[in-house]
């Protein structure tokens, strides 16, 4: 009995049961190995809390006797820590390559013409080229940065990005109208809340021509497919052929008041500025003392004694200079005009005075005369305002919406009943 135990207790095959038996003096008695201990699990499940254990790995565990353990026991996972670490050190490489211009986003231009800087004078651009107003770039180009994620977004995969996909993917769309005319045309639209008279202009505008209305009319397709632009001019123009005609003369019914008032005032200013100028006495000494003074000029040439001359010419006087300081052939006849209107206030008086004196008085009594000039050419300034090229083109975009309008008239007959008949007929018989 004695030997039988001493048999069986052999020397211990692991350091670890030795540790064991003699920590807890075990009697030799044939049994079983204890289970192993728990306090080398409590060391391996705390061993991943160092700072450094995302840089040094730990040794692992020495294998348990049996092989059960084995199966419990998982390896250590990666810190939390470890992964967050290199999320973070991701970003900024974003952020640096955002920076270093390999990320951009492409956004919209706006075409301007550049202020040439000029040494000589300072500019407005100067101070607000210093100044500390500064736009986020992340706004910019969320704001006005071309959409490029649209054209590589994948189908996805889930609900979220399958309805987000959905948004941002329309269906295929027809554009019978040129893409920009088709654009600024559904903009209007947008801007209309309804139709009243400010919106009538804007109406006008998206007019399509003769050849763009055949096209929408004669189109055999699906409407829904349409574009906006498109499909609002598909559908009015079904229903009412006609439809911007009646815009054109509703419009120029409403607006046409201030032009043909503007109209009739221009002629009469006219008429009144041409009498100021045939009665004025003052206008009839300038014009023969420049006619005196360009004679001479002129003599010996086709242009010399000249009885009368272009009044174009009177721009010229400022370019003709003369060898004495800045003074011009404008200059010279002001004054001999002025001296000479002088010298009659003089005739009745007896002076003593020098000659000097005497010349610079017919100055002072001559220069109120001129002065007074400009007061009694009122209606002649009113006239130099009018642009004699936009005054014939009124008059020619008033004479054609008016042959419009007759025209609508007699396409819609003699339906005495139709309102639009009867305002249109009053107004064209008025102009």
């Amino acid at each position: 009995m004695n030997e039988f135990p001493q048999k069986e207790i052999t020397p211990p095959e692991t350091p670890s049961q030795l540790t064991v038996a003699s920590s807890q003096n075990l009697p030799q008695r044939p049994i079983s190995p204890p289970p192993p201990p728990t306090l080398p699990m409590k060391r391996i499940t705390k061993a991943p809390t160092p700072p450094n254990a995302g840089k040094i790995k730990p040794s692992p565990p020495p294998p348990p006797e049996g092989g059960c353990l084995s199966s419990s026991i998982k390896p250590p996972t990666a810190p939390r820590g470890k992964g967050s670490s290199q999320d973070k050190t991701e970003a900024p490489t974003k952020e640096k390559s955002k920076d270093n211009g390999e990320i951009q986003v492409k956004l919209r231009p706006l075409h301007w013409d550049k202020v040439i800087a000029n040494a000589d004078h300072s500019m407005v651009w100067d101070e607000i080229n210093n100044g500390s107003f500064r736009f986020e770039d992340d706004l910019m180009e969320v704001l006005f940065g071309y959409d490029v994620t649209s054209k590589n977004a994948p189908e996805g995969n889930s609900a979220s990005t399958s309805s987000g996909t959905s948004k941002l993917a329309r269906p295929a769309q027809i554009f019978i109208l040129d893409p920009r005319k088709s654009q600024n045309t559904a903009i209007v639209l947008k801007s209309l809340s309804s139709l009243v008279k400010k919106s009538l202009t804007p109406c006008w505008r998206i007019c399509p021509t003769e050849e763009e209305t055949l096209k929408i009319l004669q189109f055999d397709g699906n409407p829904r497919k349409l574009a906006d632009a498109e499909s609002f001019l598909y559908q009015m123009l079904k229903a009412i052929p006609s439809a911007f005609k009646h815009f054109n003369a509703i419009l120029f019914r409403s607006s046409s008041d201030p032009e043909i008032l503007n109209l009739k005032e221009n002629p009469q200013t006219i008429e009144l500025s041409c009498k100021e100028l045939r009665i004025s006495r003052m206008l009839l000494r300038l014009l023969e003392a420049i006619l005196k003074a360009v004679n001479p000029m002129n003599a010996g040439t086709a242009r010399g004694n000249a009885q009368g001359f272009n009044l174009s010419a009177l721009q010229k006087l400022s370019y003709v200079k003369s060898n004495v300081g800045k003074t011009t052939l404008l200059h010279f006849v002001v004054e001999q005009v002025i001296r000479s209107d002088g010298k009659r206030r003089l005739i009745n008086k007896s002076s003593k005075d020098e000659k000097v004196e005497k010349d610079t008085e017919h100055l002072m009594l001559g220069l109120p005369v001129l002065q007074g000039l400009s007061s009694k050419f009122s209606n002649v300034k009113k006239a130099a305002t009018i642009d004699y090229d936009s005054f014939i083109n009124t008059c020619s975009t008033l004479t054609i919406r008016v042959n419009d309008v007759n025209q609508l008239v007699m396409c819609r007959g003699n339906a005495e009943r139709d309102r639009l008949v009867k305002e249109t007929k009053g107004f064209s018989r008025g102009m």
